[in-house]
């Protein structure tokens, strides 16, 4: 068994210039992936998901809290979980752990104010609590990761940016809008966003030209967040679409 995926074809197929008429999907496919039996946590597989840098995982019959490698041909595949999906709930625990953050620092205060409780004491339980209230900004996680956006020039053709979303291990490219010859990183303003969805969507599901500019086949006026705003929010406007962080 083998899963396939727009990242797959991406790094595979268009970065190396492969016919997608010619190529076959054994060829490209990701062979006996990681599986979850469909009894599975969701905590568990969007674990496994996150350890191993996967966004899709197979489900498959079974029970427990196991990872399985999918080598065996009698695997009964149930379906097909993406990270999106997993996220969204995720997303919801993490909004509710909030309010009950905030809730329980709030008791916290009256009861020091009720019961005299020494200020430096209330600190050190209080650390403790802020994490629940205070997620981390976008910029922290960012500045954390240490890696910045890979950005390019409209007039890029579409294979060169495939081969530099393989190299960096991306998904998505932004894209500026230049005049004259400056670099992408020297200024102009974003004009739109290049994902492997788009390269499988628009690019090969049409049959473009892997030398067309990525301007053509781009996402153009996405959404977009400031540095500042919490990862709560951020996932909260992100499901389903993407956004960019500036």
């Amino acid at each position: 068994m083998g899963i396939v995926t727009d990242k797959d074809i991406t790094y595979r197929v268009m970065s190396h210039g492969l016919s997608p008429t010619s190529t076959m999907l054994s060829e490209v496919m990701t062979p006996s992936p990681l599986t979850v039996p469909s009894s599975a946590t969701a905590s568990f597989a969007l674990n496994l998901m996150l350890k191993h840098r996967f966004r899709h995982l197979p489900i498959i019959g079974g029970s427990s809290n196991t990872s399985l490698n999918s080598s065996d041909s009698k695997i009964e595949v149930k379906g097909l979980l993406d990270i999106t999906s997993l996220m969204a709930s995720a997303l919801i625990s993490l909004e509710r752990a909030a309010a009950s953050g905030e809730a329980l620092v709030n008791a916290v205060h009256s009861v020091a104010r009720n019961w005299n409780i020494p200020p430096i004491e209330l600190a050190r339980l209080g650390s403790g609590l802020l994490n629940l209230v205070s997620p981390p900004t976008l910029a922290e996680v960012i500045s954390s990761t240490g890696k910045d956006a890979i950005i390019v020039r409209g007039d890029t053709p579409i294979q060169h940016v495939a081969t530099m979303m393989r190299l960096e291990e991306a998904t998505a490219v932004v894209i500026v809008e230049l005049n004259g010859e400056e670099s992408p990183k020297e200024g102009g303003g974003m004009k739109g966003i290049f994902t492997t969805k788009d390269c499988v969507a628009r690019v090969l599901a049409n049959e473009v030209d892997f030398q067309t500019r990525v301007d053509d086949v781009a996402t153009h006026n996405p959404d977009f967040v400031h540095g500042g705003v919490n990862v709560i929010e951020a996932l909260r406007r992100m499901h389903g679409k993407l956004i960019v962080i500036t």
